[in-house]
This record gives C-alpha cells, structure tokens and sequence, in this order.
C-alpha cells in the first residue's frame, strides 16, 4: 500500500474521534441554545394569530410568524446525526471500503447542507427578530390577566399543579423589564404587576411572597399595590438581544461545523482515490 493512502487513513481516523467530541460539544451547546429560546416559548414560537390589538398597531402580521425556534432546532438534529456519522466514518475508514466511504462522503455532505442552512437561517432571521417579537409581545400583553383574575386562576388549580404564572410573568421577571415598550403600556389597565417592581426594591418582601407562593397565589400576577422602584426597560428590547444573541451563537456554530464538514469531506475523497489508486497498482 501507498504511504499515501496510509496517511490519509490515519488522518480520517484522527479527524472522526475529534469529529465525535465536536459532535457531543456541539449537540450540548446547541441544545442549550434551544433551551434558552423555549424559555420564552410563547414569544418566539411564531405561531400566533392577529390580534386586534397587533392590527391597530400596523405591525407586519407576515414577519410576526418567523420562526424563531427552527435554526437551533435543525442545529440539535444536525448534532445528533453528527455524532452517529463521526462513528461510522471511523469504523469506515479502517475498512478501506470504497462503497463505505462513498456513503460516508454522501451522509457528511448532508450534514454539510444542515449546518449551514441552520447557521445562515439564524443570522438572516436574527434581523427580522424584533418585527416578529413585537407581533408576539402585543399579542400576549393583549391577553394578559393579572390581579383577580389570576388569583382565582391560581385558587381553582389541583393540589399538584404549579402555581399560574402567565408568560408576562416570567419574562418580565427573568429579563428585569416592564410591558413591551415601558411601564406606560400598562396605563390602559390602570394596574401594575408584581412583576414589573424592581427587584432590588422588593428584596424586603421576598419572605411574604415566598408564602404567598406556597398558599398557591403566584406572587408575580399580583397587582402592585405598593411598588417604590418601577423597571423602566420595555421587554421588546431586552428580549431582542436576549433572542438575538442566542441566535448569533447558533449562526456562528452551524457555520463552524459546516466548515469542519467540508474539510473532512475534501479528505475522504482523496481517500477513496488514493484507495483507487493502489488497487489499480496491484491488479496490473
């Protein structure tokens, strides 16, 4: 045999163990990725219908329906299928079987074509992320309950259900921020949730609503009936780059693998000729 086809054997061999770690690192921080998206589920899903309210607004109905979800979702998948092809492309490459590595080239060349659709969709998308994150946060703000409402939501729950928190909730907890361009978005409910104060404010009471939440009523759907400290950031901006750069990340890594792809695709055609070639040498 060649020193060449040798070599190159040894390399492909080389390059699929580190494909197989690149696979697994990758599958954990694209799944983390995704996790973060789900967070706020209701606001990036891009599944929602008009609002009245969204129609008076003038915003794009057809942006509000991007998919926010669908690059880490197909970056997950690519991962998965990574971690399998980089196992058998290492069991083909000490076979020295052409028709193995013809497959092998072929199921890498797909994977090529997943991780970079899933890099590229994330970066055109994470431009069109705030037409379509406004079209969710009015959509929800719209329908969102608190005070009374909510607390008997909370008290007509099951024993073992979690307390009711409306997405509102969470989201305005978790990025610090108060309706969707500021707190004057809640003058037309004359009310302010808990979860709108200020959390350095209301450390004080953090014992109360712990009980409260234990009672079954979710401290965060309360109305504010005393709030000394009010978040002053509209949540359309703080989910933007919240969204936007877990979608960078994921942009940054498709395209990452998809060049690792390429390069391991460029060398296993090399291998399946220089494999050609010391057949060629043999039978003559």
């Amino acid at each position: 045999m060649a020193v060449g086809s040798k070599s190159l054997q040894f390399f492909l061999l080389f390059y699929h163990i580190l494909f197989l770690l690149m696979a697994l690192g990758m599958l954990v921080a694209s799944s983390l990725a995704l996790s973060g998206l789900m967070a706020h589920k209701a606001f990036v899903d891009g599944d929602m219908k008009t609002s009245s309210d969204v129609a008076k607004r003038n915003v794009n109905t057809r942006e509000g329906t991007v998919n926010l979800l669908g690059p880490p979702s197909l970056l997950v998948a690519a991962s998965a299928l990574s971690a399998i092809v980089a196992g058998f492309g290492f069991c083909a490459s000490l076979k020295r079987n052409r028709h193995t590595l013809t497959a092998l080239f072929f199921m890498t060349l797909v994977l090529l074509l997943m991780e970079l659709a899933a890099g590229i969709w994330a970066l055109a998308i994470r431009h069109r992320s705030k037409s379509a994150l406004r079209t969710a946060l009015y959509h929800q703000f719209e329908d969102y309950e608190f005070g009374i409402t909510s607390i008997i939501k909370d008290l007509g729950r099951k024993g073992d259900e979690k307390p009711y928190d409306h997405p509102w909730d969470i989201l305005q907890s978790q990025l610090n921020c108060c309706g969707v361009e500021g707190p004057g978005d809640y003058l037309k409910k004359a009310a302010l949730p808990m979860s709108c104060c200020s959390s350095e404010e209301s450390s004080a009471d953090d014992k109360s609503k712990e009980g409260k939440s234990k009672e079954g009523i979710s401290p965060t759907s309360l109305p504010a009936l005393w709030c000394p400290s009010i978040k002053q950031n509209g949540c359309l901006g703080a989910l933007e780059s919240y969204v936007s750069e877990y979608l960078a990340w994921v942009g940054i890594y498709g395209i990452i693998a998809a060049f690792v792809n390429a390069v391991g695709s460029m060398f296993i055609v090399m291998f399946i000729y220089s494999i050609k070639r010391d057949l060629e040498k043999i039978y003559r």
